[in-house]
């Protein structure tokens, strides 16, 4: 089906080590520059041929923004170079919820965010597992992440071992990343692997 992808951070979105900022909260209308140490990459919903359609059609009207029911849509700042201004959103700190009609694609008025059939056939990239801050990989008893991932979805399945990642399955809609109760998180959402 089609892919949702992660935009990979350019180079010059690192930041450097005296500019330390700390991000603003967002609402609608306002732009956010996350810069960080390691930057993880940023979801961007509904861009089914990887950053260029969305780079090529966006016309950073905030439509998808205003239509996201959960507000986790945030406007690209500066740090991303040229991205700027499209939306986004940072599965560590808001995750999509995968809403039934996904009005955030739907809202787009030029077709740079497009819906698949199935919000569970969304790609916007991959969980990832570090074992080593796992709970349930060490022993205590944790199966957080199995009861976030959407039921439509199921992309976890937990063992003895800790959970395991369908990736076929994965959205990338960080609702695992949201709930582990780990410090810090044993999970984060990885762009998905060019074909």
């Amino acid at each position: 089906g089609p892919e949702i992808r992660i935009r990979r951070p350019a180079p010059g979105d690192v930041l450097r080590s005296v500019q330390r900022r700390r991000p603003r909260q967002a609402g609608r209308g306002e732009e956010v520059d996350r810069r960080r140490e390691r930057p993880l990459g940023v979801a961007q919903p509904g861009c089914e041929d990887r950053e260029a359609r969305l780079l090529e059609l966006c016309t950073r009207c905030d439509a998808c923004e205003a239509a996201c029911v959960p507000k986790i849509l945030l406007r690209l700042g500066p740090a991303y170079g040229r991205a700027e201004g499209t939306p986004g959103f940072f599965p560590e700190s808001g995750a999509c919820r995968l809403c039934p009609d996904l009005a955030c694609a739907k809202a787009c008025p030029t077709g740079a965010l497009s819906a698949p059939a199935r919000p569970a056939d969304a790609r916007m990239g991959l969980a990832r597992l570090m074992p080593g801050r796992c709970l349930l990989a060490s022993g205590t008893p944790c199966d957080e992440c199995g009861q976030s991932c959407p039921k439509t979805v199921m992309a976890i399945r937990l063992g003895e071992l800790g959970p395991r990642i369908l990736e076929d399955r994965c959205t990338g809609c960080g609702l695992c990343v949201e709930a582990c109760p780990a410090t810090p998180k044993a999970l984060r959402v990885v762009p998905v692997p060019a074909p």
